[in-house]
């Protein structure tokens, strides 16, 4: 079960399809005339990669925080619909480093790409409480 997208996510319209995730074009998304502003494209990009560390710890009880997220801008985002997908490289015991793209018409040329590195914040069980010892008499 996925959770729940979080607000910033609402605001950009993005909605996820399986691993694909999709923000549709509005106006409000613009930053210079006629081209998306970067931080939305940089959201979309840890949205997506959120998405896909969420995915890697489905079987545990795990939650991750940001590290750091390195964007590389290739070009101007246009008045178009925009796609992302983020994949694991390595998820190590405690650090999670992941790729993800972000594309318009053709997925073969991406406007950017983010590395981002997550801390692993595994859930520890309970420790057993240790049973009381009778006091000698």
């Amino acid at each position: 079960m996925t959770a729940p997208l979080p607000p910033y996510a609402e605001f950009l319209g993005l909605r996820a399809e399986g691993g694909l995730v999709v923000m549709p074009y509005a106006e409000r998304l613009l930053g210079a005339p006629g081209r998306l502003h970067g931080g939305v494209v940089a959201g979309l990009l840890e949205i997506a990669a959120n998405l896909a560390a969420e995915a890697a710890c489905a079987d545990e009880k795990a939650r991750v925080k940001p590290i750091n997220v390195t964007v590389d801008y290739y070009r101007g985002g246009a008045m178009a619909d925009t796609y992302a997908e983020a994949r694991v490289l390595r998820a190590g015991r405690r650090v999670m480093n992941i790729h993800a793209e972000a594309w318009q018409s053709k997925r073969s040329k991406p406007i950017a790409a983010a590395t981002v590195n997550l801390l692993i914040v595994r859930e520890r069980a309970p420790a057993e409480t240790p049973a009381e010892t009778p006091e000698a008499p």
